[in-house]
Parts: structure tokens; sequence; C-alpha cells
């Protein structure tokens, strides 16, 4: 189960739901969009920048900040985004308890609007019409006995919610059971099918295909998770750990996940990268499905702080540095995400 699953920050907020576009539609980008996390001086941003790493922007939020660990979804026609966050006051501290929630914002960012229904949800996916967007909710309780001082327990359960643009009623998709995660990863382009990222204990992590049609629900992977599909839904990027490589931690032995590629159904795995000591994380494809961009963390484990955005082709190659930081200042990066809509489709990397 990966951390961020259950990362669980702060705010509670209620308004109605403002849809925020921008005149320059169309006409800026293409744009990656991604949570920037920093320690030093400590600040969590939503930034874009340009396919080559040029560019870079600091959008700003005011009286709301990223939650870490989830990244951001563009709305269809990229003209503003969705992400989790939560309220904050000028001198950034959070307010109301601070659960997260979804707001969006425009391209140049702005004052967010909350999407009603989303109280305590993070890591949203977005329907590709944009009617509506499934998001994650967390439990993570821990329970202690005063008659019992040396024994505890601790329940920890993700679910997986759905709730119409504008209507402010969720609906649950996945049980609450202590234990199980099951978060939202992927909407096929066709709007027919959800990708689930499930773990369970004592078993392997798995990408589970639900059908938004009859809720009927299969396993398409196994060892694999954060599946992102390809602009014509044909295939599927993912993060795999049918290598069973490991390194040693303080903590003991991390499984390392590489980048595969996939087709629709699961079949036909091919690996795309092999980077033993770094961890590959969150693929996201261009619109054009020529390039895919994904994150590598050096070392599994931890918060991320030194990740590095790549692009490479679909096959592997052509892998090109697009932007990050290393050293002792270095920031963490979550979520990138290529801004949809028509011109925006970058092409073919050149080796």
């Amino acid at each position: 189960m990966t951390a961020r699953r259950l990362f669980t920050p702060l705010a509670l907020f209620s308004a109605a739901l403002v849809f925020v576009t921008t005149s320059a539609a169309g006409a800026d980008g293409p744009r990656i969009a991604l949570v920037e996390w920093r320690a030093e001086p400590p600040m969590t941003r939503l930034l874009t920048v340009a396919p080559d790493g040029s560019g870079r922007r600091a959008l700003p939020l005011q009286g709301v900040q990223p939650v870490p660990f989830a990244g951001p979804v563009w709305l269809p026609d990229g003209s503003a985004l969705l992400f989790a966050g939560y309220l904050v006051d000028e001198g950034g501290e959070a307010l109301d308890n601070g659960r997260p929630a979804l707001f969006v914002v425009g391209s140049e960012g702005g004052v967010p609007q909350l999407l009603a229904g989303t109280e305590g949800g993070s890591h949203p996916v977005l329907s590709p019409d944009g009617r509506s967007v499934a998001f994650q909710r967390s439990k993570l309780v821990h329970r202690y006995d005063p008659a019992h001082p040396l024994k505890f327990g601790l329940y920890a359960s993700v679910t997986t919610w759905v709730v119409p643009l504008g209507s402010g009623l969720p609906r649950r998709l996945t049980p609450w059971r202590n234990g199980l995660v099951n978060a939202p990863a992927a909407i096929s382009p066709d709007g027919s099918t959800l990708l689930l990222e499930r773990d369970r204990p004592h078993q392997p992590a798995e990408i589970v295909a639900r059908s938004l049609l009859d809720g009927s629900s299969r396993v398409i992977a196994r060892n694999a998770e954060q599946p992102a599909y390809s602009p014509d839904g044909t295939r599927i990027a993912m993060i795999g750990y049918r290598d069973r490589l490991s390194v040693e931690t303080a903590d003991g032995p991390a499984p390392v996940g590489e980048l595969y590629v996939t087709r629709a159904d699961g079949s036909q795995p091919r690996r795309l990268t092999r980077t033993p000591r770094a961890q590959e994380s969150q693929p996201s494809w261009d619109p054009s499905g020529s390039r895919i961009s994904f994150l590598r963390v050096p070392g599994p484990g931890g918060l991320g702080f030194g990740t590095v955005l790549f692009q490479a082709s679909p096959d592997g190659a052509c892998l090109r540095r697009v932007t990050g930081s290393t050293g002792p200042r270095a920031s963490a990066l979550y979520g990138p995400v290529w801004q949809p809509g028509p011109g925006r489709e970058v092409g073919p990397l050149s080796c």
C-alpha cells in the first residue's frame, strides 16, 4: 500500500461549484501540470511546465493549498485544473481542521472553487466528458484501550466515490473494510471503465477494471499500480513490481517499481525502464499518445524528495529529463498530467 493513498491532511469547506474558464484556453500549451512539495522553505504548490521543462510556473492559489502525494487533473478542454487541497489562512496555516476536498481553478491560477460533495476527498479522476469525477476517501483510526495500554489497533481503509459535477451528491462505489484500499486511478476514454488500485493485507497490489455500465470487476494486472490509459484507450502505462526488485532501506527491503506498457486488457506487458535503485511512478500520456511522462524517485519509500520528471516514447526509447531537483534542498513532485485539447498533441520524441 502506498503511503500517499492513506494520507489525510486537513480542511472542511462548503461552497457552490463555479466552473472556471480562461480566455486563453487552447492558445497556450501544451503544458504538464503537477504538484510540488518543498521542505525548505516549507510549501506545496501547483505547477505547470512546458514539455521541454521550460516556462515553469507556480499557479497562485488564493486561500487553498494543494495536498502532497496527489496530482491534479485537467478539465477536458484544458482551461482549468481540478486538484485536492485544503483551506489555509494568510500565513499558510490550515483552517477548519483541514480535511481535504477537491477544488477547481483556472489554468493561470486564482481563487479555487470547491467541488461540492468532495469533502474529505483526494486523488481526483475526471470522466472524459467532464461531467463527473471519481475520488478517494480515507479512514485512518488508532484504536486504544485504556484497560490494556500495551495493546492497540489500527483501522485503515480507502474507498472510491463518484460525484456528478455540480450535484454535490457523491456515491460510494467500493466498501469500507479494515486493510482494504480501493483507489481510483483512470477512466477509459470511452467512459465505460474505471481502473482501481486495490491493496489487501498480505496480497500483491492489483489493478482492477470496474465497468461503469454494469458494476462488474476483473483484475487486469497483479504486482502493479498507477495505471494510465493511452488517449485512444488501447494501451495502459503502469508501474509494475513483477520483477520483484528491491533495495535495502533502514526498514528492510523495499520493492522497486518499473514503468510498463500493456494492452488495455493487461496482456502483453512490456517493461520500459531498468533502474533497480530508483522508483518509477505516476505515468501520463500526452494527447497524441506518442509520449509518456513519469516520475523517477532516487530510491523507494520516503516522501519523494529528489524526484525528477522524465519523458519517453511508448517503447521506452528517447528517454528525456524534463524537470526536477536533487541535493539537500530537493523538492518532491507528484502526479504529472498532460494538458488536453485540440492542438496540444506534441508528437513523437526525437532521439
